[in-house]
């Protein structure tokens, strides 16, 4: 067989498998994530994280803070930080699982009326 022949032998055989592992493929386990449900105090709730997982949170809300959870069976976690954020300031969240489980979240700053230092209701 030439050399050619040989290639698209090769090229059958590669795109006949790859169909059958797309087949048996099982559903894309879900991405962890995590949502801010509370500034006062700032709460984050995170889910599709690991069984069980250690999860440290590294938290910039009007200055750095740390925290660490584990996630319960089904890979969920509620932390209150204990850390009130103040008006107009931006929240970032990141998550790192010690499985390998990772998650941001990015909470902008909102457009501020020029009131007093009181706290955003969300």
């Amino acid at each position: 067989m030439n050399a050619l022949g040989a290639l698209l032998l090769a090229s059958l055989a590669a795109s006949g498998s790859a169909g059958a592992e797309t087949s048996e493929r099982r559903p894309a386990a879900r991405e962890p994530a995590l949502r801010i449900t509370s500034l006062r105090p700032l709460t984050v709730r995170g889910h599709h994280f690991r069984p069980q997982e250690r999860v440290k949170l590294l938290i910039n809300a009007d200055g750095p803070a740390a925290r660490a959870v584990t996630a319960s069976a089904d890979g969920a976690f509620i932390v209150r930080t204990g850390l009130r954020v103040e008006r107009c300031s931006a929240v970032v969240v990141q998550a790192i699982g010690n499985r390998g489980s990772r998650a941001t979240i990015d909470a902008p700053m909102p457009e501020c009326a020029s009131v007093g230092p009181d706290v955003i209701d969300r």
